[in-house]
């Protein structure tokens, strides 16, 4: 079932480019907050490969993360804002060239100089624009041809809703994603979709502008920005489902967060859009050498809890191959009807 997006928005001013209202019934404790903390420290500490179980593995997706800490912040401590602060910038990034698709879907931000250039090794393509450029503009048309088209998920709520002067376009901007991140979906504001509803998320993306600095794609950039953009992609279609779908669950007195079916079905875009890539093997180990662990495992840390959630795309693809691709589609459907985990 679909349904229009409602014109209600409740808003706090919390951050720049932040217009948010949380239900209070989220509300955050000291313990929760230092958590809190402590994973974003983490995940968004400088770090390469690590190795866990004698296998070396690449960072994690923080998309989930970025989420949570965005839902959770106004019921933050003013000291716990100001380190979140310094710890994750939540502005978007500032690039001095756009290109709009074709499909008049995506907005693309990027730079020829700086830090932040993208890759101009690949030649300069129609309208002066780098080809880099235009090829992730390729690769997501394909995920949209995929995702939205064929298997009918939300295109993702459009940021002019609660924004009457932006653009419509979806945002993806082009940075040197130092901390070995292959890409960012940053939510930006949430929208009421009336009472009763599940709360929606708008978002914009962040790419590598340069993949070749990526270990095992030094030679083909452009398979991991295949699958970056499709993971990516589904995270902000997820949000325009329920921003609230993670897990939550009391341990150690504290609420947390177990996003691990926002990791599953993101990681099963990768191989059900771009098929021959085949990121996802390097976790599959995590799966098998683990029987034991639950598959709503889920930590934000270097570890087997960490990993298991993106090995547990086997059960996601079992589930796309035995019942049909659509099968994911409607668990996302029927999950997007009820606020929170489903």
């Amino acid at each position: 079932m679909r349904r229009h997006v409602s014109s209600v928005l409740l808003a706090l001013s919390v951050l720049p480019t932040l217009l948010v209202f949380v239900p209070a019934a989220r509300a955050a404790d000291a313990a929760y907050e230092r958590d809190l903390i402590s994973r974003l420290e983490a995940a968004f500490a400088p770090a390469g490969s690590v190795i866990v179980d004698g296998i070396p593995v690449h960072r994690t997706c923080a998309s989930p993360l970025l989420l949570e800490t965005r839902l959770r912040w106004p019921d933050l401590s003013a000291a716990t804002r100001a380190q979140i602060a310094g710890v994750v910038d939540f502005d978007r990034p500032a690039l001095p060239e756009l290109y709009d698709t074709p499909d008049g879907l995506f907005r693309i931000h990027y730079t020829r100089t700086g830090s932040d250039s993208v890759n101009l090794s690949f030649g300069i393509g129609p309208g002066n624009v780098p080809n880099y450029v235009l090829n992730c503009a390729e690769i997501l048309e394909r995920v949209v041809a995929k995702q939205i088209d064929t298997l009918g998920f939300r295109f993702p709520v459009s940021d002019q809703i609660p924004r009457p002067g932006e653009n419509p376009r979806f945002d993806i901007y082009f940075v040197s994603l130092a901390n070995s991140f292959y890409g960012l979906t940053y939510p930006d504001t949430l929208v009421n979709n009336g009472p009763g509803n599940p709360w929606w998320a708008t978002s914009w993306m962040e790419l590598h502008s340069d993949y070749t600095k990526l270990a095992g794609y030094e030679s083909r950039p452009f398979d991991a920005m295949e699958v970056t953009a499709s993971h990516e992609f589904h995270h902000a279609s997820q949000w325009s489902y329920d921003a609230f779908e993670a897990e939550e669950r009391v341990e150690g007195g504290s609420l947390k967060s177990f996003p691990w079916w926002l990791e599953v079905s993101a990681t099963a875009m990768e191989e059900i859009v771009f098929d021959d890539v085949n990121d996802y093997y390097g976790y599959l180990p995590f799966w098998f050498n683990n029987p034991n662990v639950s598959l709503r495992a889920f930590s934000n840390s270097a570890s087997v809890d960490g990993l298991h959630p993106y090995a547990s795309v086997i059960w996601a693809l079992y589930l796309a191959q035995t019942q049909g691709p659509e099968i994911l589609t409607e668990i996302w459907e029927e999950a997007g009807e009820v606020d929170g985990f489903n």
